[in-house]
């Protein structure tokens, strides 16, 4: 203990000196000690005793110099106190202060020590100018134009811009500039027309429309839509279908025409009237295949005749005859614009939204027709026509038979045709190649081969390139499986195993893979884990299918379009008639109008066509944690 003491007492004892020395730089008499040392300096012999006396010399800079506030605090003390401050006020001092900081520590001598320091300086504002960790807010603010600083900030992604947004406020009203969020929205495809930039506001626009297509994702992948049936009992069994974004057209063994709109309360039935005295509808004349254009439908007859109307406001539209063909006619239009071509045994028939018909007469018989897009410079849209074992592609100023030839070798049958602008694609059954079942590939400019796809080990029932992604290519055949190519590398990529019978339909985007089957079975699939989302199914083979971000359209149409009625009935049994299904996943499912003690707290809407919430009434959910 008493050795404790006596360090204590000690240790006290050096803290009472140290307390009793100035602090800061020197003045007064210790200014005259060191004019002492310095001559006790200059005079020694031993290096050793110099050495140690500049040593005791040697001052920091930091501790000198700058005694000072920091800046931040000076300004702010500064206009507290009322004064106007420049931008050399706010600024100036920023290089200066940088300077003294990458200015190494030297030593110095008594004479040139800086003047005292000010009475109110402290140790706290000492260590904060030696440390000098503040960041300057970056040169946007104050040194540029607005518009440059929109035009550097153009070349950020949407996550950047709304992290540029968080720095300060002049970044934050450069990053939430109209001009660039209206440049993002167009981008993304978020607004199709040109409109001032200026009358909307683009950042709450496009944030709108992603969390709408993320809400429209979620549906998709859960099945939460609205379902119609679009059925027309007394017109007999479907035979033709196609659909756009907001037309729905079919055609029925009796002759008969439907045409459904889509309109935001739902759907509505838009009454098609056909021309009494060209065309004569009845069992034998049944609609053979319709066709949807931009602004007018298509219907071909088993008899030859093609008619055309028009998709107008009215709730009526006249159907009347445009093109007359032998043996049952078959259409194909451009959803481009009005052009639709129209064939019928040897014969091919092209027609302009004017009317103006073009016809030409093939060696064979014309199994499947395809418009391409209409490319700069042209008046009319390149077709490729397929008969039999020759497929010809016709882009030439006129509709000429000779076209040029893209594929004839006798034995390899067409069994399906799709194009795009840039690729024409054909599912070929060759007996005598060494890959039976193929897909060659044409490019649309000058119908050079591109390549071929193999891999089928069965008849290539469909293939979609016009509704894919860029350098993907689709097919679906009787082997059951649907298939996903890289036209880059010209490799199957996907191969599921999709239904039990051959797949008739396939389409995708992004994230999701759609097909129809032989079997009746249309099958949402996760493109990333291949799983399967969900089905439905109809007894009959899936003809039709076309999906977009908002809606599933698919048609189920029988082999036998003039069954036997059962039980002696008239009507046929709606077994027999064929189904047109549309899912709308952009249709409010939230319940309304409904009470509170009618609800549970499941959250709505729920998929599976019901309402989980009216099933089961007064149940209660409760958080365990």
């Amino acid at each position: 203990m008493s050795e404790l003491d006596s360090f204590r007492s000690q240790w006290l004892r050096e803290l009472k000196v140290d307390a009793a020395k100035p602090v800061g730089p020197v003045y007064g008499d210790r200014a005259k000690d060191c004019n002492e040392d310095r001559l006790v300096a200059g005079f020694a012999c031993d290096g050793g005793l110099k050495r140690a006396v500049k040593r005791r010399l040697v001052k920091l800079e930091s501790n000198t110099v700058c005694q000072e506030q920091p800046r931040a605090f000076d300004i702010a003390d500064r206009l507290l106190q009322g004064e106007i401050l420049t931008n050399d006020d706010l600024f100036g001092k920023c290089e200066e202060k940088k300077r003294h900081l990458g200015r190494r520590t030297k030593p110095v001598e008594c004479s040139e020590v800086a003047p005292a320091p000010a009475q109110d300086s402290s140790l706290v504002d000492t260590l904060i100018n030696d440390l000098d960790e503040i960041n300057e807010i970056p040169f946007f603010d104050s040194y540029i134009p607005s518009e440059v600083a929109v035009n550097i900030f153009k070349h950020l992604d949407v996550v950047d811009l709304c992290r540029c947004a968080q720095v300060s406020r002049d970044w934050r009203s450069v990053a939430e500039s109209r001009l660039l969020w209206h440049r993002h929205c167009r981008r993304m495809g978020f607004t199709d027309v040109t409109v001032a930039a200026r009358s909307t506001n683009w950042k709450h626009h496009f944030r709108e429309q992603v969390q709408r297509e993320s809400l429209l994702r979620h549906n998709w992948t859960n099945r939460i839509g609205r379902l119609y049936e679009l059925e027309y009992s007394r017109a007999g069994v479907l035979s033709a279908v196609d659909s756009s974004k907001d037309f729905v057209l079919a055609g029925y063994s009796s002759g008969e025409v439907r045409l459904w709109q889509r309109t935001s309360s739902g759907v509505e039935l838009r009454s098609v009237v056909l021309d009494g005295s060209s065309i004569h509808p009845n069992n034998l004349n049944y609609v053979s295949s319709v066709a949807l254009a931009k602004n007018c439908f298509v219907v071909s007859y088993a008899e030859g005749e093609v008619c055309v109307g028009g998709l107008g406001d009215s709730p009526s539209t006249a159907c009347n005859q445009a093109v007359a063909l032998p043996g049952p006619a078959k259409v194909s239009a451009s959803k481009q614009d009005n052009h639709f071509a129209a064939f019928g045994g040897t014969n091919v028939a092209l027609v302009d939204p004017s009317g103006q018909t073009q016809s030409v007469q093939l060696p064979t018989k014309v199994s499947y027709v395809a418009l391409l897009p209409i490319m700069h410079g042209q008046r009319q849209p390149p077709l490729v026509s397929a008969a039999e074992d020759a497929v010809r592609l016709h882009a030439g100023e006129r509709f000429e038979a000779d076209g040029l030839t893209l594929h004839h070798l006798i034995g390899a049958t067409v069994t399906c045709l799709d194009a795009s602008d840039a690729v024409i694609a054909l599912g070929l059954t060759d007996r005598s190649a060494v890959n039976v079942f193929r897909v060659p590939l044409y490019a649309g400019e000058n119908g050079r081969l591109l390549g071929t796809l193999t891999s089928h080990t069965s008849s290539i029932l469909c293939v979609n390139v016009a509704h894919c992604p860029d350098n993907l290519v689709l097919t679906g055949s009787c082997d059951k499986n649907a298939r996903i190519f890289d036209l880059r590398t010209l490799q199957c990529e996907v191969r599921i195993s999709a239904h039990g019978l051959g797949v008739t339909q396939v389409q995708m985007d992004e994230h999701s893979l759609v097909t129809g089957g032989q079997d009746g079975l249309v099958c949402v699939w996760d493109l990333r884990t291949k799983a399967k989302l969900w089905e439905m199914f109809c007894r009959h083979p899936v003809k039709h299918l076309r999906a977009n971000h908002t809606t599933l359209v698919t048609a189920h149409v029988p082999h036998n379009l003039f069954p036997e009625p059962e039980d002696g009935n008239i009507v046929v049994h709606t077994r027999q008639r064929g189904s047109i299904r549309m899912y709308d996943f952009s249709a409010n499912q939230q319940t309304s109008g409904i009470p509170s003690i009618c609800l549970s707290s499941y959250d709505e809407p729920a998929g599976y066509n019901y309402n989980v919430r009216l099933a089961v009434p007064y149940d209660e959910i409760m958080d365990v944690i």
